[in-house]
């Protein structure tokens, strides 16, 4: 498995809630973890690899953003199972 962190990100200043003063606006940082299984079996006679990777594990929501206004929500939680066979 692993982890993958993100510290909180600066987005800009934005006057919010239009008293002359802008405040500096930034999006919270989040762990993403990811979690890998495998298994290795013949199957006639044949390797068979199996795999099964989970990504975003917790099911975390979080905001990907690089500059104000911009960004998009991240993928929720999401599974890849892979099987390689030698013929």
């Amino acid at each position: 498995g692993g982890v993958q962190y993100r510290h909180k990100s600066y987005q800009g200043n934005f006057d919010l809630n239009l008293d002359g003063v802008a405040e500096e606006l930034w999006t919270s940082g989040y762990n993403l973890w990811t979690l890998m299984l495998g298994y290795r079996t013949k199957v006639m006679n044949r390797n068979v690899d199996l795999s099964l990777n989970v990504y975003n594990l917790f099911d975390k929501d979080y905001f990907r953003s690089f500059a104000l206004a911009t960004g998009a929500w991240g993928e929720g939680r999401n599974f890849r199972l892979a099987a390689r066979i030698d013929l």
